[in-house]
């Protein structure tokens, strides 16, 4: 099956990287989604040690509205001492029949190879069953319903109910997300990463597509670990807007099952043996059916959603002609490309330095535009591809609710609209009408009582449309939505 090819290809290229052979690549990059099971998707991303430090990122996209998708975790000991029995996710994912497993929990006492009782740290839900209480060590919850709607919750601060909740577990703090309590304790290096995300499917907010991530260590010269911030880089890269650290370091690990065979394999490129984890999430679904069903994906972004403007510049308090200069504080932004008339070939990103982190309506003095300038491919300018615009507001001038009229303009046409407020959260904007080679994207405030407005981030995504004939083949009729696996 195809599935299969992809995922041992896939797995025999991080051994060859293992060795020390470097992927031929940017700086920075993420390979393509490939599909591993129906609405389950995988990829991996690299950065190289030009870019502060060596980095292999193994990532699975998991479609919750996907026909078969359910979830289970690592259930209760009973009346044993602590919570739960540990496993290593190759013995999870056997025992459970799972698809993919990722591991998940902190817990005490760490660390084994071998099956030992362990008490989580934060809350755990397997199956409708409360398995640990939420703790204020582990606040950042993910909480999955019956319907696999999903969100995430500070167990702390926030009001929340287990009513109808199938599947939960807590990370230690967020590491993106708008409104949320990032933390303010020095980003160090941690020798690994496990992440989740939630990121939109369709509509705004709908958190629709969940992201399982790992970042290794012990590979040298190929992966050293990352930073918190590193961390919510790679989450936004791969689609997610919000973010939570999971534990770490030595427990890192995710495995899949091939779909042809039903061996095991781990995918992400640590080395040795697995440790014995007092908690895993396992992933349930179908066969791969027909071609991928179109999702959203980054084209580029600027800033996190981190609740600041600490990537940016103040506004110059002017406003500039376009196109503006790609080495310049100025209204106009420039991610590597090759542009016409004065500005030439950009070779890299503009730092975000000079992008500016806020519209001003006062007059004088007024600065009312943001102009980000990008290229595309003739496969990405298809007049069926959507593309959509995403951002929040993080500060408006105080005194009460303040509004901001804002329009989009691609290639000076006005695409959409919205009126923004503090409160609003996540915004996001949908279109179309790229064309191949250069591309505007016009940020303007055109109203509202605002007289300055802070962004938090933009990004850009973008839903490759597949052609009529293959849309057609993607209808999914007859496939049941199956919560459990036995056997």
């Amino acid at each position: 099956m195809y599935q299969a090819t992809k995922l041992f290809r896939r797995t025999a290229y991080i051994f060859i990287i293992g060795l020390g052979i470097s992927p031929a690549q940017a700086t920075i990059s993420v390979q393509s989604w490939q599909p591993l099971y129906h609405g389950v998707d995988t990829t991996v991303g690299f950065a190289e040690a030009s870019d502060g430090r060596p980095q292999l990122v193994t990532a699975v996209r998991i479609d919750l509205r996907a026909a078969g998708i359910g979830f289970t975790s690592t259930p209760s000991n009973g009346a044993a001492s602590l919570d739960v029995v540990s496993q290593t996710a190759s013995q999870f994912i056997n025992t459970t029949s799972s698809q993919v497993v990722v591991n998940t929990s902190f817990y005490t006492p760490c660390c084994t190879s071998t099956p030992q009782n362990k008490d989580i740290v934060g809350l755990a839900v397997t199956d409708g069953v409360l398995v640990s209480p939420a703790q204020p060590e582990a606040r950042a919850a993910l909480l999955i319903n019956t319907l696999n709607n999903a969100s995430f919750v500070n167990t702390v601060d926030e009001v929340f109910s287990l009513t109808g909740i199938d599947t939960a577990f807590a990370g230690s703090n967020f590491v993106l997300g708008v409104g949320r309590d990032l933390p303010t304790s020095s980003d160090v290096i941690h020798p690994a990463r496990t992440l989740v995300g939630l990121g939109d499917r369709d509509t705004h907010g709908d958190n629709g597509l969940l992201y399982l991530v790992t970042i290794d260590t012990g590979l040298p010269g190929i992966s050293d670990g990352a930073t918190r911030r590193e961390s919510a880089q790679w989450l936004m890269r791969l689609g997610a807007h919000t973010g939570v650290n999971l534990d770490g370091g030595g427990s890192t690990v995710m495995v899949a099952r091939d779909p042809d065979n039903n061996s095991v394999t781990r995918l992400n490129g640590k080395l040795g043996s697995e440790r014995s984890n007092a908690n895993h999430l396992g992933v349930y679904a179908l066969s791969a059916v027909g071609p991928q069903i179109p999702l959203f994906t980054p084209l580029w972004f600027a800033g996190l959603p981190d609740n600041s403007v600490v990537d940016f510049a103040a506004e110059d308090a002017q406003m500039n002609p376009a196109p503006g200069s790609p080495t310049l504080l100025d209204d106009d932004y420039y991610f590597a490309g090759i542009y016409p008339n004065t500005v030439g070939v950009v070779t890299e990103d503009e730092p975000l330095t000079n992008l500016e982190r806020a519209v001003i309506s006062f007059d004088p003095p007024n600065d009312t535009e943001l102009r980000f300038h990008f290229t595309l491919t003739p496969e990405q300018a298809d007049p069926l591809n959507e593309f959509r615009y995403l951002t929040a507001i993080f500060q408006q001038d105080g005194q009460g609710t303040k509004s901001l009229d804002m329009e989009i303009l691609l290639n000076g046409v006005m695409v959409d609209a919205a009126t923004l407020t503090e409160s609003d959260g996540f915004t996001s904007l949908r279109f179309n009408g790229a064309i191949a080679g250069a591309n505007t994207l016009t940020v303007r405030q055109v109203g509202g009582d605002a007289l300055w407005t802070n962004f938090d981030f933009h990004r850009l995504d973008i839903k490759t449309i597949p052609e009529p004939a293959a849309l057609a083949l993607m209808g999914l009729g007859g496939l049941a939505l199956v919560r459990r696996r036995v056997g």
